[in-house]
């Protein structure tokens, strides 16, 4: 069965691009791209990113992604950057957003990294969205709701539990970590915000309340901040409309004030169910060095008290102290810091970026000189694209490192990336990690290739994961020395195609993992040491609704 899965796999993956290019578009592959819709794993932005390495595009840094930025691509189309990709004509003020349908399965254990509010389980777990944008001058606004559902199916798990958390949660970090194992016992569904937001802007600035995806930096994969594994959380934002020119080059900000919500399979105090996400985000490409973009993104994260925040806690204690992490239940805090550039060679199918972090602040300018690596995660990347005469080849490679670094040798005790001892469900919202879904601890590699054509895009893909080596080191690598690493080994396909106004996707992958969660590990010895084999299939569709509701009598400027 899983070989006839895969040859079928492989034969829809290979069938001739010709007869799809004659049945579905005859524009030049530049437009071709064009003209997909955004979905919820952010292909539009992908799609962007290639356009600017062919320069069908003017390149840009794209290093702050939030749905309500556009920027114009062939065809006389508009992209939004963030989760969206429509087209409208100048004088619409109401138009219906793209209806997105995913639905994924697993057969053996869960498995998902960036879907949003979707939590990929064993078994069947389905989304649908859609929604309305509203823009008249200087106001923007849509309500973009995503319903999803979750057949929960059980599996096994550690049966390690801590007293005081929920026996769903993750017991390898002492309680500091509101990540669940599995979210109950049985199905749910829920309907989310989604990448819903009012937004104004004016004389080069932004402002607004959102539930949008934000997304920091320049990783393909795992950014190390903020990205949209998890449901986005509600937030007042402030920031740029689009790049400033200061002279020396361009730059772009966004200033974030949020709340992240404690999920249902944690600790069952009422006390602590919220938190204060407060960031700041900052973008730059020098006037001397065309292509060249850098960035720098600060988080703060606080437990909100039973009796609230006042105005000073909210707006401004996140920007002060910056050393200072007082011990208390709600004195602590969580801050995480990271820089990150991305280098794009205009028109010659080349970029390279990375994006380095730390989880924790350091004591002083000494302390940082010492061991920079302390609590560090850091993710580099590669893709390049060859333009032939049929097509676009696009080759990729991107390694993420989240695991402590070897600063323990010196008795320090380690800071694992997403955990914290004062703000105890870590970097999380609703039990689902912010930014790099593999969780603290790991190291990932991924490499593949794409075949674009005016028809879509075919690809193949390698990965390879090692999960929560800072769980294994301090638990079980006395006793099963390098035998009882979490290893996941995967490979899989992928195919979308442009059909219209209508873009048919899937996504086949296998995956081989040795002592998953380290399940059985109590009993040290090499009899608990395992292997799961997991099918994974991923099936979407979009539709873009040519639907103008209501348009004005004059022509509406973009926000840019």
């Amino acid at each position: 069965m899983p070989k006839a899965i895969l040859t079928a796999a492989l034969a829809v993956l290979l069938f001739p691009a010709t007869v799809l290019a004659q049945a579905t578009r005859s524009d030049t592959i530049a437009c071709g791209l064009a003209s997909a819709r955004g979905s919820a794993e952010g292909v539009a932005h992908d799609f962007t990113r290639l356009l600017q390495l062919t320069g069908d595009v003017p390149a840009r840094a794209t290093l702050i992604r939030r749905g309500g930025e556009r920027l114009a691509v062939p065809c006389g189309e508009t992209m939004a950057l963030g989760e969206r990709w429509y087209e409208s004509p100048s004088d619409t003020w109401a138009t219906l957003l793209p209806i997105r349908a995913d639905m994924g399965f697993n057969t053996r254990y869960p498995r998902g990294a960036n879907d949003g509010p979707l939590w990929a389980g064993r078994g069947l777990a389905a989304g649908v969205r859609g929604g309305i944008e509203l823009r008249y001058g200087a106001f923007s606004a849509a309500l973009a709701p995503t319903a999803v559902f979750a057949e929960n199916r059980g599996f096994a798990r550690p049966e390690r539990t801590i007293s005081r958390l929920s026996p769903f949660a993750y017991p390898w970090h002492g309680g500091s970590i509101d990540w669940p194992q599995r979210p109950g016992s049985d199905s749910w569904s829920t309907l989310d915000p989604g990448q819903s937001f009012v937004r104004v802007d004016a004389y080069g600035l932004a402002a607004g309340v959102s539930t949008e995806n934000l997304w920091w930096g320049p990783a393909l994969f795992n950014p190390l901040l903020l990205g949209n594994n998890a449901a986005g959380f509600p937030h007042f934002f402030v920031g740029t409309s689009g790049p400033l020119d200061i002279r020396i080059g361009t730059l772009d900000f966004d200033l974030v004030w949020g709340r992240l919500t404690e999920s249902d399979w944690f600790d069952g105090d009422p006390d602590n169910d919220h938190r204060l996400i407060s960031g700041l985000v900052v973008d730059f490409e020098p006037v001397f060095a065309p292509g060249l973009y850098l960035g720098a993104a600060r988080m703060y994260l606080a437990t909100i008290p039973p009796d609230g925040f006042g105005v000073d806690d909210f707006f401004l204690q996140p920007y002060r102290g910056i050393r200072d992490n007082l011990p208390g239940t709600f004195a602590g805090d969580n801050q995480l810091i990271s820089v990150f550039g991305r280098f794009v060679a205009p028109g010659g199918g080349l970029e390279a970026w990375a994006e380095w972090a730390r989880e924790d602040h350091w004591a002083d300018f000494e302390d940082f000189a010492k061991q920079p690596d302390h609590s560090q995660a850091y993710t580099l990347g590669v893709q390049k694209v060859v333009d032939r005469e049929d097509g676009w080849l696009r080759l990729y490679g991107e390694l993420t490192h989240l695991q402590s670094a070897i600063t323990i040798r010196s008795f320090r005790p380690g800071a694992n990336f997403y955990t914290n001892s004062s703000v105890r469900q870590g970097h999380t919202h609703r039990g689902q990690l912010l930014a790099a879904g593999i969780g603290p601890g790991s190291d990932m590699q991924v490499v593949g290739g794409d075949w674009l054509t005016t028809w879509g895009r075919s690809g193949l893909f390698f990965q390879r994961t090692r999960y929560d080596d800072d769980a294994y080191y301090a638990n079980f690598a006395r006793f099963y020395a390098q035998n009882g690493h979490d290893v996941e080994l995967t490979v899989g396909a992928r195919q979308r195609l442009f059909l219209g106004p209508v873009d048919l996707d899937w996504e086949l992958t296998y995956s081989h993992r040795y002592n998953r969660n380290f399940v059985g590990f109590e009993a040290a010895n090499f009899d608990v040491l395992f292997s799961e084999r997991n099918w994974g299939i991923r099936l979407g569709a979009s539709w873009v609704p040519r639907l103008a509701l209501l348009s004005a009598t004059r022509t509406t400027p973009s926000p840019q």
